[in-house]
């Protein structure tokens, strides 16, 4: 047996035998796997009952984000339709406004037309 020596004094073998004396007991890998056949070290008994329940609710989560997500594209699709309903409906509105301008616009020269022959009539019966 070795003698608790300096560690300048301890050959190699010896200091692995007196590090080996001083380690504490080693616990067995299979002690850690995760698998199904064993249980980790600290896990408890409803562990993957808890973590089963939060991907679950991740996973409703996701689906009414994806919900909410659908729902206000639908939205935004109607308002979409609407919009370009009232675009039609201005883009007749002016072009009926415009026709009616221009209806407006017949009449009045007509009339100056009716107005300018009216005074040459008259003038010609005055002249005669």
């Amino acid at each position: 047996m070795t003698k608790n020596l300096p560690d300048e004094q301890m050959t190699a073998a010896a200091r692995k035998q007196q590090s080996q004396k001083n380690l504490p007991l080693k616990m067995s890998p299979n002690l850690w796997r995760t698998d199904s056949s064993r249980i980790s070290v600290g896990a408890r008994d409803d562990e993957p009952d808890i973590v089963e329940k939060e991907l679950e609710e991740e996973v409703e989560r996701v689906k009414e984000l994806g919900l909410s997500v659908m729902e206000r594209e639908q939205r935004l699709q109607l308002r979409l339709a609407e919009l370009r309903k009232l675009r039609e409906e201005e883009a007749k509105v002016r072009k009926l406004d415009v026709t009616t301008v221009e209806a407006q616009l017949l009449e009045l020269k007509s009339a100056s037309v009716l107005a300018v022959e009216e005074n040459w009539r008259l003038e010609a019966q005055a002249t005669i």
